[in-house]
Order: C-alpha cells, then sequence, then structure tokens
C-alpha cells in the first residue's frame, strides 16, 4: 500500500491534535474523513484537511472513505467503537486507556484475534517511544540486569486543580470517565510499568476518593504489588501535589536502574546478588559495582513516532508497532485491581482479575453517584 487514508473519530480533543499531527508529521497518510457529534467541531476540522465529515459513526465506518481508524473519542466509548471498525475492515489506532474495564479490553482483543491476519491494531502509548523507558526495557528484556527483585516508582507530576475537574461534567465522575488518576492521567505510567517489569501477580492498595478535590473519584492511590518471581513493587500517583515528582527505581539481581528527571542512571554489579549474598565471606562484605554505562537514550517521538510506526506497518514498511493494542489490556488490569483493593478496604486481590467482581463494583458506583 503506497499510502493509508484515515479517518479520525472524536476530533474535539486529542482527535484534533492527532489530525495536526498526521498532517503535518507523518508520511505515507493522509486524512480523508473526520467524525464527530459536533458537525461543528468536524466541520472546521475538515475545512483545515479536506476531509469528508460526518456525524454518525455507523455511516463514517461505511462511507469508504477510508482504511484505517484513529478511534479518539472518550474512554468509555472505545470498545464499540474498534469492535465495529475491526468488524468494518478497518486498521485501528486507539488512544489511551483503550476501556474502563478490563472485561471490555478482553472483549476488543476477541475481537481483533479474529481479524488479526488481516489488520492492523495499535494503540497511543507514546512513553514507549522515550529513549529512558527503550533503554530501560532493551537491558532488561535482554536479560543484563538479571531478574527484576524490586520496583518503585513515584509519578506525582499529574498536579489538576479543581477548575480542571469543574471544566466538564463527566470529568472526575464514575459515569463519565470511570475512574480518576488511574484511568484519566496514569495509563501512560501503567502502560511503562507492565511493559518493563510485566504484570504482577497480586496487588495490595489504599486508595484515596476525592481527597484533594470535590470529584467522585480516586485522585491519590499508593500501591504494593508482588510479582510471580516474588519481586515486589511500590507505586504512589495523586493528581493533588505540586511540583511533585517522577521517580522510577528498579532494583535487578544484576544491578539497580534509576530515572529522574528524565535521565536513565544506575549501577552494575560484578557479582549477582541471588550469588554474593551467601557467598562473600566478610561480614561486612558487599558485592563490587560500577557506573552503569546507559548508553544512548535519545528519542522522544510522542504522537507523531506512534501514529508513523502505525501508517508504516499497515504500508508494509515496518514490522512491528511500538504498541500493540492487545497489551493496552495489562496497564488497564493493573488500574482495574488497584481501583479494586483500594475501595474493597485495601485488601489483596489477584490477577488475572476478578471480572465480574469489578464490573459489579463500579456499576454500583455509578448507581450511587446518580443524582
Amino acid at each position: 500500500m503506497d499510502s493509508v487514508r484515515i479517518g479520525v473519530v472524536g476530533v474535539g480533543g486529542m482527535g484534533g491534535v492527532h489530525v495536526k499531527t498526521l498532517v503535518e508529521k507523518v508520511e505515507g497518510g493522509s486524512v480523508t474523513a473526520v467524525c464527530d457529534v459536533s458537525s461543528e467541531t468536524a466541520e472546521k476540522i475538515a475545512a483545515e484537511t479536506g476531509a469528508k465529515v460526518f456525524t454518525d459513526y455507523a455511516a463514517f465506518l461505511a462511507s469508504g472513505e477510508f482504511e484505517a481508524v484513529l478511534v479518539a473519542t472518550p474512554h468509555k466509548y472505545h470498545p464499540d467503537q474498534v469492535i465495529a471498525a475491526f468488524e468494518a475492515g478497518k486498521h485501528v489506532l486507539c488512544e489511551k486507556p483503550v476501556a474502563i474495564e478490563v472485561r471490555e479490553a478482553d472483549r476488543m482483543n476477541a475481537a481483533y484475534e479474529k481479524v488479526a491476519d488481516r489488520l492492523t491494531y495499535a494503540a497511543m502509548f507514546q512513553y514507549r517511544t522515550r529513549g529512558v523507558y527503550r533503554r530501560m526495557h532493551e537491558l532488561l528484556a535482554g536479560g543484563e540486569m538479571g531478574a527484576i527483585r524490586r520496583v518503585v516508582w513515584v509519578c506525582t507530576e499529574w498536579y489538576r486543580t479543581q477548575a480542571y475537574y469543574d471544566s466538564g461534567t463527566w470529568r472526575g465522575t464514575w459515569a463519565g470517565e470511570g475512574g480518576g488518576v488511574l484511568l484519566n492521567q496514569m495509563p501512560h505510567n501503567l502502560d511503562v510499568l507492565t511493559w518493563l517489569a510485566g504484570s504482577p501477580a497480586k496487588v495490595m492498595a489504599k486508595v484515596h476518593i476525592g481527597k484533594d478535590h470535590a470529584i467522585e473519584v480516586e485522585d491519590e492511590i499508593n500501591a504494593i504489588l508482588t510479582y510471580p518471581n516474588g519481586a515486589t513493587g511500590i507505586l504512589v500517583s495523586t493528581t493533588g501535589d505540586s511540583p511533585g515528582t517522577d521517580w522510577m527505581e528498579i532494583t535487578c539481581d544484576r544491578g539497580t536502574l534509576r530515572v529522574s528527571d528524565k535521565q536513565l542512571t544506575g549501577v552494575k554489579l560484578a557479582q549477582p546478588l541471588s550469588e554474593a549474598t551467601g557467598g562473600i565471606e566478610d561480614m561486612w562484605g558487599k558485592p563490587k559495582s560500577e557506573p552503569l554505562e546507559a548508553g544512548a537514550c535519545d528519542g522522544d517521538g510522542g504522537h507523531a513516532e506512534v501514529l508513523q510506526n502505525w501508517v508504516d506497518v499497515i504500508r508494509g514498511r515496518a514490522d512491528a508497532l511500538i504498541a500493540p493494542g492487545v497489551e493496552g489490556i495489562k496497564g488497564l488490569e493493573l488500574g482495574n485491581a488497584i481501583l479494586y483493593s483500594g475501595l474493597k478496604g485495601g485488601r489483596e486481590v489477584d490477577l488475572p482479575l476478578d471480572r465480574d467482581g469489578f464490573h459489579a463494583l463500579l456499576t454500583d458506583l455509578i448507581d450511587k453517584a446518580a443524582p
């Protein structure tokens, strides 16, 4: 395929940003149709691109104006719209999070499995293009650091004012968003964490509802994670701290990786901890270490790189997606598990998460919050 014709649904927010990026920065793709419930919004975007305008999603999919769909509507609409796009034979890139509930992501992945031999499904997880996380992934996946022992991530740079939540009646509500910091601000962190360290086996969390804001949903979380190999993790986030911080440390058998101020540092051990702890005869001894040679950590292509990669895979110019859509379930499940644990009194919950239990909890929260 020489060029990919792209339709964008939901152009009032990030969808409009993605249209601009596609036009200005992506080669081999063109925006040929836009769809939005607001005809005024859609027409404004279309006037800048020459795209055809739609306000009905079914008509948009049936139009024949494009081969690929970028879904940028509010996340509660993602599952049905993504599945309908697959059924219409369209490639898909879905904004984050892919869904509100993990059971909906199950449904999306099952629908994609039926068409995976001919269609491409990507997710907008542009943090994977950041050089520090790319390099960490290379070091961890390649086995150079050994088995992970502990993960700590304090990501509190998500400060939001009350005015932010008051800017839309859907913001900060169970019915409108399905969650707070976990579902709106943290999907990128949750994706990177599961991309680097895998999914935990158990989660125990403290979740604060409306701690710093007059909202229905969570605005602070503190979670303890337990991984299948016995490694542990601590995850902290909030929309109530300013200026906040973004600091991660991953301790492994052969050294430690740290990210702070978007810089990767760390140490490499001359002897794995699994050998040193029982093998060093000096009671005050330590394994020798040296500063980590992080190597190149360039890259922060953001939205443009994810979009270009999606287009290139569709065109047959690239072999693999940066962020496969089917992997969107991993961070979503972790976020759901943290919320489920926190709202169940901090009890430890297992992954895979109880889909029916979480759905019942969320349904109850929506019903109780209804006027």
